[in-house]
This record gives structure tokens, C-alpha cells and sequence, in this order.
């Protein structure tokens, strides 16, 4: 049996395919070199995850699967690491990300209440986003400032010994009334 000609509508569909992310020369050039530094390829995914992340602004599954083959591990190994670490953007990035800590330290001096204040606040619940995209809520594991409970990320930023109060200015500062 032959194979049928490719239509108009079958040719438009494939031409409209996103393609696979490619690293840049720079960028590879960078990987080589990390993955030089490491004995194993596997333990130079996390900074080859940074550059891809860098690189594209996110690491979604074919930027994860373009480091594994890059390195030359299984790609399950780099979305093993990608999806472990809160570091890592698997989805386009939004405006700000809040990442407030609800570990131990940080539950006992009140995290879930300041949660609870910034998903009325923002209108939406840990792990969603404004309806502009521009804020995102997440809650996390741990952000390495049991000292200084509780915690949030502000983007790269640490709020460390956070209040309500802190949280409403900090929620002003991003154009979001929030009530004092």
C-alpha cells in the first residue's frame, strides 16, 4: 500500500510543531565545563539544569530531556533532580514567585497563617497564580531559615521573621491591596 501524500491541513500542522530547545554554543561550551569539574555526568545535573534553566527560562520536559542527552544520562535522572528542587521553573516563569516555608520552624511561628492571609490576599490558593500571571503562590519544604521563621522567597530575595504586617507591605509593594 502507498503512502498517502501529506495535506495541505497535515503539512500546516507539522510546520506549526514546536521544536526541541537547542542549547547555544556558549551554553554548551559552559556545560562542557561543568560536566568537567564532576567524576559523573549525573552529578553535573543540578548546574546543567541551572544554565538550561537560564538558558530558556524555564526547564520543562524538553529542556530536562536536552541536558540528559547533553550529559548523556537517562532522562529520567535530569527530571528526577528538576521536579525534586523547588529552584527549578518546569513552567514559564511568572511575574514574582512566593514561596513561603511551612516546614516545622517555620508552621510553629505561624506559616500556615500567613498562607492562609496570602491566598485571600491574592485570590488564589498555594500553588496557583493571579489571574495576570504575574504572582505565584507556592508553599515549600524548607528554605534554610529556621533561625529566622517564618520564611518566604520573594523571587531571589530571603523575608526572613516575617508578620502579617511584613506580608501586607510586601503584597503592596506587588500592587496587591491586601487588607491590613
Amino acid at each position: 500500500m502507498a503512502a498517502e501524500a501529506p495535506t495541505t491541513a497535515s503539512r500546516a500542522a507539522s510546520d506549526a510543531a514546536p521544536q526541541p530547545p537547542q542549547f547555544s554554543a556558549a551554553a554548551l561550551k559552559e556545560i562542557e565545563e561543568v560536566r568537567a569539574k564532576y567524576p559523573t555526568a549525573r552529578a553535573a545535573l543540578l548546574p546543567a539544569l541551572w544554565i538550561a534553566q537560564r538558558e530558556f527560562g524555564q526547564v520543562d520536559a524538553p529542556a530536562q530531556e536536552l541536558v540528559a542527552r547533553t550529559l548523556g544520562v537517562p532522562a529520567c535522572w535530569a527530571h528526577t533532580v528538576a521536579t525534586f528542587y523547588t529552584l527549578y521553573q518546569r513552567t514559564p516563569p511568572p511575574g514574582v514567585k512566593l514561596q513561603l516555608c511551612t516546614n516545622i520552624s517555620c508552621m510553629l511561628a505561624g506559616a500556615y497563617d500567613l498562607l492562609h492571609f496570602m491566598e485571600g490576599a491574592l485570590g488564589i490558593r498555594a500553588g496557583g497564580r493571579t489571574p495576570d500571571g504575574r504572582i505565584e503562590l507556592e508553599e515549600v519544604e524548607c528554605l534554610a531559615s529556621c533561625g529566622t521563621a517564618p520564611a518566604m522567597q520573594v523571587g531571589d530575595r530571603y523575608e526572613e521573621s516575617l508578620t502579617r504586617d511584613r506580608i501586607v507591605a510586601l503584597l503592596r509593594d506587588l500592587g496587591v491591596e491586601a487588607p491590613s
